[in-house]
């Protein structure tokens, strides 16, 4: 005869597995633009990294991107190639380069 407690077990080990295979994929996209490969956090859609990067309503994809929602860029002037420069919120001064990356002016000493 069969135990109820290893009934209860059985039935344990089946809920817990079927959790598991059935856990969603983080929806977030990364800086390469692929799909985010954790696994979402309970009663959530994102991962617990890009969980708190979408409460605080900022963009997942990009570090340039949550920046510019936080922090207005103010335009300071120009390179001697042309490109305009921008003074960050702490005061460092920098332009976007071809590929949308920041680039940080050396300090003069």
């Amino acid at each position: 005869m069969v135990s109820f407690r290893s009934v209860l077990f059985i039935l344990i080990c089946f809920v817990v597995t079927s959790l598991q295979v059935f856990a969603e994929q983080c929806a977030a996209t990364t800086k390469k633009g692929a799909q985010c490969k954790r696994q979402a956090a309970a009663g959530s859609q994102y991962c617990w990294q890009h969980g708190s990067s979408v409460k605080n309503n900022s963009s997942v994809t990009s570090k340039s991107s949550e920046s510019s929602s936080t922090h207005k860029e103010t335009s300071i002037g120009s390179t001697a190639t042309g490109k305009t420069l921008y003074q960050g919120p702490r005061g460092g001064v920098y332009h976007y380069s071809k590929s949308g990356k920041k680039v940080y002016q050396r300090k003069k000493r």
